[in-house]
């Protein structure tokens, strides 16, 4: 008997629970609380790594919005009788699309905010500047590197060009100009050079930290990336490094 007035209420709840427009609704307050935030970061800081962060955060907030004005548009057409399968493939269509496309974004979410990936719309150049001089490059190269020495930033496995730009007071594009000029390589090629010579360090001199412990404390994320790196520049991995050198 409890059993059933119990299932009585449930079903009584169901109807309010999952009606569409409650839902929605839902959504709907979830978007403007999203565009509140978007808004009022957009006039608290300008630093670059922000920016980045701004941008990408709008364009999945427009997908979003996209999305529940799609769904909202199903149950409001499904109500006259012009609507039809064609009216129903579109909506389908375009609510598969705002997923597919938020669930893309947000896995090349590190490439995004490294600059690489549609650099011109999260990194657009505010000014075409002529070629720097390879004086000033250098002296810029220089703090760069004292930087990056002292401070060791690098360790971060979260470290951006966007971020190691706002620490040194460049801007994206010209950190990854004086990086390309100075070292002929990409921004990921160029610190992770730094990890490695760091990787190198602690496996000839700590020999009580073991290959996982190493890698996460020089910045790397997963294994398959720093074996990766490492037997790139050395031909052998770690812990055929570490034997050889202290082998002799």
């Amino acid at each position: 008997m409890l059993f059933g007035e119990a299932g009585d209420w449930i079903f009584k709840l169901r109807k309010p629970l999952f009606n569409p427009y409650l839902q929605i609704g839902h959504m709907c307050i979830y978007a403007i609380i999203l565009w509140r935030m978007i808004y009022q970061r957009k006039k608290s800081s300008n630093l670059e790594t922000h920016q980045v962060t701004i941008k990408w955060t709008t364009i999945l907030a427009r997908l979003n919005t996209l999305f529940i004005l799609a769904l909202l548009s199903y149950y409001i057409l499904v109500q006259f009788p012009f609507f039809n399968k064609q009216w129903d493939y579109m909506i389908c269509m375009t609510m598969s699309f705002s997923i597919y496309a938020i669930g893309f974004m947000a896995f090349k979410q590190p490439a995004i905010f490294n600059g690489e990936l549609f650099k011109p719309l999260f990194l657009p150049k505010k000014i075409d500047q002529t070629p720097l001089p390879n004086s000033t490059i250098n002296v810029f190269y220089k703090t760069l590197i004292t930087h990056l020495e002292n401070e060791k930033p690098y360790l971060d496995s979260e470290l951006r060009l966007t971020s190691l730009a706002d620490q040194v007071s460049f801007s994206s594009h010209l950190l990854s100009q004086i990086i390309n000029k100075k070292s002929g390589k990409n921004f990921n090629q160029f610190i992770n050079d730094f990890r490695l010579k760091e990787a190198e360090r602690l496996l000839i001199g700590h020999q009580k930290l073991n290959i996982k412990e190493i890698y996460f404390q020089v910045g790397f994320n997963n294994k398959a990336t720093f074996y990766q790196v490492f037997k790139s520049k050395h031909k052998v991995t770690p812990s055929t490094f570490r034997k050889t050198h202290l082998s002799k």
